[in-house]
């Protein structure tokens, strides 16, 4: 998440620590010990999201975490096939906005869950277009993502998620500069 500086709670393992605001269009680097708070925020929703997943889906799913610094925006939105779903959202009163991309397969995997709720085995594609049909669907499990994001961060600070647009096409979720260094969280299956 660019631009994102807090001060943690009282109860919070780093509560002695000032967690620094980080600046991405002063060129800073980031370096490995400013992404702590970060890897136990995203470390909890891994844990969730095996959780949720083995909720709706009925199959236990081993997700692997992967925080990487050090790489332009331009670069990390560059990564994307088109379409996909991206939400722009912020986590008030934190500043700046964040992307969730959900993969083309592992959306249609959440929206297959409720058609094929009998199913043994389900076949996802990985092809994805937003439809009035399946768009509620779909901003329903960002919602739920989203939400359970900001429980993480309850740790250090109290914060509301606030999911302010679907774009389909990255060219629509330029957030920042694209030179502009950002920090990208994967959570793969």
């Amino acid at each position: 998440m660019p631009g994102v500086g807090f001060t943690p709670g009282p109860d919070c393992p780093l509560a002695m620590n000032k967690i620094k605001k980080y600046d991405p269009t002063r060129g800073e680097k980031i370096r490995r010990h400013q992404l702590a708070g970060l890897e136990i925020i995203f470390h909890k929703l891994t844990l969730e999201l095996e959780s949720y997943l083995f909720d709706e889906l009925s199959v236990p799913f081993k997700l692997d975490l992967q925080i990487e610094r050090h790489q332009k925006f331009s670069d990390f939105l560059g990564e994307f096939k088109y379409p996909l779903p991206i939400f722009i959202f912020g986590l008030d009163p934190l500043e700046g906005d964040s992307l969730l991309v959900l993969e083309n397969s592992f959306a249609n995997l959440l929206l297959a869950r409720a058609e094929n709720s009998q199913r043994t085995r389900i076949v996802v594609s990985d092809k994805f277009k937003i439809t009035n049909d399946n768009y509620q669907k779909v901003k329903d499990s960002a919602d739920h993502l989203i939400s359970r994001l900001a429980q993480g961060w309850s740790r250090y600070t109290p914060v509301k998620p606030l999911l302010k647009k679907l774009a389909s096409h990255p060219i629509k979720a330029k957030i920042m500069p694209p030179e502009n260094q950002a920090v990208s969280v994967k959570i793969n299956l």
